[in-house]
């Protein structure tokens, strides 16, 4: 099923279009505008997994703020990674600079900076435009998400759309 939705926030408030989509386990992007600022969020089977304000640093920002990498690994994981700002932090917890819960964490304070200011929207529009969730039978919850706290870094990977992360072969830890 595919769909959108549409309307104005003196209407139908932010708030009252998350409970919508989160009774209806929807999946897909709210974008919200009025005449000072736009931003996003971005949910999954009902649940909040990511977002962005006028605000809201990204990811790579905020983990520099953190103290969990330094602007120099910021400047070698760009070169070698490319911009894609999720992939960049998967791949460094892969590679052992940061933690799962690091990245969490920082994605969490993204998700919250961007919510609080969107749900302060008090005019303008706001609209959903469903998108089909990836089925690989594995949990859908975000590692932005207040209950997955505690997930894995290949489950964040599946998450978000991208392909598990294939470690070698080592003894049992």
């Amino acid at each position: 099923r595919s769909g959108s939705i549409t309307g104005e926030i003196q209407i139908f408030p932010i708030v009252e279009v998350l409970e919508f989509l989160k009774v209806h386990r929807s999946t897909g992007v709210l974008e919200i505008r009025n005449r000072t600022m736009q931003g996003h969020l971005r949910i999954q089977n009902g649940d909040l997994i990511g977002g962005q304000s006028p605000s809201s640093s990204n990811i790579l920002s905020i983990l520099v703020r953190l103290n969990a990498i330094t602007k120099d690994d910021l400047e070698v994981t760009i070169l070698d990674e490319g911009e894609d700002q999720l992939q960049l932090g998967l791949n460094m917890v892969e590679d052992g600079i940061i933690s799962a819960d690091v990245l969490q964490h920082a994605m969490q304070i993204q998700v919250e900076t961007a919510l609080i200011e969107l749900l302060n929207c008090k005019e303008g529009d706001f609209s959903f435009s469903e998108a089909r969730a990836v089925s690989n039978g594995a949990s859908r919850r975000s590692p932005a998400s207040r209950s997955s706290m505690r997930t894995s870094p290949a489950r964040s990977r599946r998450a978000w759309g991208l392909a598990p992360v294939r470690k070698p072969s080592t003894s049992p830890s």
